[in-house]
Order: structure tokens, then C-alpha cells, then sequence
């Protein structure tokens, strides 16, 4: 796990702040069993295969705080791109 951010504050306006956020997610298989931390082995996928395989995921993020002269602003927004081969419903297929 990677994880990168800037921020500014009093972007725009006095009062505002804005950041951005780089999160790189990298799950790499092993061969043993994993447990939730209470000695309890945690169970296979609930969709999908139950073999172990690599996930790597990059994660782009912009998010602001603070006000914009009366009004109050919150927001965050993230892009989300990485693959995961086995994965049942959000894999690639070429189509004919």
C-alpha cells in the first residue's frame, strides 16, 4: 500500500481547501490461509474464485473543504482503475 497526498489550503478563496490523493493497492496472493487477527481463518469470495490471485488497484483523488463565501463545500471524488483477472463481474471480455 502507497499512499501520496498534497493539499492547499485557501485555494481559490480564503476559507477553501483543496487536495489530491494518489493510493496504489498492491494484494499480492500468498500461499498461506489468512486469518482476521482472532485466530479465525477468513472465508473464501463470495462471488467468484476461491484461489488466491494478485490485485493491484491505482486510486486518483480530488477533495476540497471549507467555504466558498456563505456556502459551505465538502466533496471528494475518485478514479479507480486496476485489474483483477479473476474477478467474475468486472473483467475484460473481448466481445465478437
Amino acid at each position: 500500500m502507497l499512499v501520496a497526498n498534497v493539499f492547499r489550503q485557501d485555494f481559490i478563496r480564503l476559507g477553501y481547501t483543496a487536495s489530491l490523493s494518489y493510493h496504489l493497492s498492491r494484494d499480492q496472493a500468498d500461499e498461506e490461509p489468512h486469518d482476521d487477527g482472532n485466530d479465525f481463518l477468513l472465508p473464501p469470495a463470495k462471488i467468484g474464485s476461491p484461489s488466491r490471485h494478485r490485485i493491484r488497484t491505482h486510486y486518483l483523488g480530488w477533495a476540497g473543504d471549507g467555504h466558498l463565501g456563505r456556502t459551505n463545500v465538502s466533496h471528494a471524488l475518485y478514479y479507480v482503475r486496476g485489474t483483477d483477472e479473476q474477478h467474475p463481474i468486472g473483467r475484460r471480455f473481448d466481445a465478437e
